[in-house]
């Protein structure tokens, strides 16, 4: 199935919650949270006057428990707009050698 997002709405994979705590005590599904990082899988084209800058791929984070849950084959995908992304997370390069950066 090709999904794609019309206007300024964007389509992501969550990252799979945390099922232990640090400690190693083991989370039961009905007390894990959706986590707030997420995986873009398409994008819109944005509107005539605000072009989109999320691009698939991105790794973002997006204000908790938002967006519209959609089976997709094997997976649950989100459709969310592109103004609940609050920061897109990016590597860059200096001198040869990476690091973590957040726009």
């Amino acid at each position: 199935m090709n999904i794609v997002p019309i206007g300024i709405n964007i389509l992501v994979r969550p990252f799979e919650p945390t099922k232990k705590t640090s400690a190693g005590l083991i989370i039961p599904d009905s007390a894990q949270e959706r986590p707030s990082m997420a995986t873009v899988v398409a994008v819109g084209e944005g509107l005539k006057d605000r072009p989109m800058v999320i691009q698939p791929e991105d790794i973002v984070y997006h204000v908790k428990n938002c967006g519209t849950p959609i089976a997709c084959e094997t997976e649950i995908l989100y459709f969310m707009k592109d103004v609940d992304v609050l920061a897109r997370i990016t590597k860059e390069t200096t001198n040869g050698k990476s690091k973590a950066a957040v726009d």
